[in-house]
């Protein structure tokens, strides 16, 4: 089982609950994949895919992805454009479409092959605040209702960074445990 944690928008793969999650799962004898696939200021989508592509032929199906914020619309993108159904994807904060908030034009300003997603992963979960200020939870739960997502609301957590609290995620971790590691 692989793992794969994708950052979001001016993100890093250790900043917020990212690095605190890969722990966490390393530390159960799984594999993590964290790449820092942020450019500044050459961020777009076709930058992150090149940097993504050398991973891309280890993706199969036991594997799990966890994208934050940009980091979601990037692994719809991934998810559309291979042919492997994966285990599970736990997407927070996660968007399609304009936000003013975040400069996204390559990778959510389009229209998405929800269909071929959804055919790609087993299942999705959808995170969401009740409080972020930069993704409303109407948007987060466009996104679950096109996936077919069990779709979770977290009171409080903001955008889901160390700012709001965020160096730890036990939510995530327990239902990655519950849905995808019980034995």
């Amino acid at each position: 089982m692989k793992f794969f944690i994708i950052h979001g928008s001016k993100g890093d793969p250790n900043a917020h609950w990212l690095l605190w999650l890969r722990q966490k799962l390393e530390e159960k004898g799984k594999e993590v994949v964290s790449p820092k696939l942020q450019d500044p200021p050459k961020k777009s989508l076709a930058n992150w895919m090149e940097k993504f592509q050398p991973y891309l032929g280890k993706v199969n199906k036991e594997t799990i992805f966890v994208g934050h914020s940009q980091g979601v619309a990037f692994t719809l993108n991934v998810l559309e454009n291979i042919d492997v159904k994966v285990k599970a994807c736990f997407l927070v904060a996660g968007f399609t479409g304009y936000m003013d908030s975040i400069k996204n034009k390559t990778f959510a300003e389009k229209e998405f092959d929800w269909k071929k997603i959804r055919a790609n992963c087993e299942k999705f979960f959808c995170f969401a605040s009740d409080n972020d200020p930069f993704i409303p939870v109407a948007r987060t739960n466009e996104v679950a209702e096109k996936l077919g997502a069990e779709f979770i609301l977290v009171k409080n957590a903001g955008h889901f960074q160390e700012t709001n609290g965020y160096n730890e995620f036990p939510q995530l971790l327990k239902k990655i445990n519950e849905t995808c590691l019980k034995k």
